[in-house]
């Protein structure tokens, strides 16, 4: 077990999280940048998920 604010260290090594949030404490399961993905901290704007690059444009090609 570990007490940090590090992000660095929660992303190094953190696979489960105990956050203490709003008078509370929850078990989350994972990392701390699926925890960040998923829920997120209140105050701050959740990260928009990943999606894979646009396809390339067959446009211009001759046929």
């Amino acid at each position: 077990m570990i007490v940090t604010h590090s992000e660095m260290i929660l992303r190094d090594i953190a696979t489960k999280l105990i956050v203490f949030n709003e008078g509370g404490a929850k078990l989350f399961l994972g990392s701390y940048d699926d925890f960040l993905e998923k829920i997120g901290w209140s105050d701050e704007p959740r990260p928009k998920p990943k999606s894979p690059p646009p396809a390339k444009s067959k446009a211009g090609k001759a046929k």
